[in-house]
């Protein structure tokens, strides 16, 4: 699952991406990697490439592990981490006056940057590793999720409308006035 607030673009073995909101976890073989402006948690394991990641303060816990390539890591000038970072056959350089030692052909810096905080781990053989101090816009949070509406509301009720009783009213027919009555005949009687 994976959820991407930035841009991410995978080009002929190369991977881009930038103004990330992490956790940030990638598993690659073969190919350049090249993260700007991340915020939040990283991870990144890769092998047979170079990888480069600058990170947005505050500084989140970081692990990158890297075979056969080297790691370029950009990280807040005024950030505060601990700094745990290792190579075999290459050099270490970095921007934040860590004294680095070194046996053989294996190569380590290690120390408290500021007032200290999340874990840094940078390993990688076969290549260098640059610790510089960068300038990365953090990424805003992403705004809640409006509220969900379960129900929608009723229409307000019509105004009660008043009941008129109709008394029904019977039909009346025309009074016909009454026809006059015969003239009786005269009595024959005496």
């Amino acid at each position: 699952t994976a959820r991407v607030d930035g841009e991410v673009s995978i080009e002929s073995g190369d991977l881009q991406g930038n103004k990330l909101l992490g956790p940030v976890t990638l598993t690659t073989r073969n190919r350049t990697i090249e993260l700007d402006d991340i915020s939040g948690p990283v991870t990144v394991s890769n092998r047979n490439g170079a990888v480069a990641v600058t990170n947005a303060s505050p500084v989140a816990p970081i692990n990158i592990v890297n075979q056969h390539g080297s790691v370029d890591l950009g990280l807040p000038e005024h950030g505060g981490f601990v700094l745990d970072a290792q190579t075999r056959n290459g050099d270490l350089e970095n921007d934040f006056g860590l004294d680095s030692e070194g046996e053989g052909d294996t190569h380590r810096l290690s120390g408290k940057v500021g007032a200290g905080g999340p874990q840094v781990r940078v390993e990688t053989t076969d290549g260098d590793v640059t610790i510089r101090k960068a300038v990365a816009t953090p990424v805003p949070p992403t705004p809640p999720a409006p509220p969900k509406v379960t129900a929608t509301p009723s229409a307000p009720a019509a105004p009660a409308v008043p009941k008129v009783r109709h008394t029904p009213v019977k039909p009346t027919t025309p009074e016909v006035p009454a026809a006059p009555a015969a003239p009786t005949p005269p009595s024959t009687e005496r």
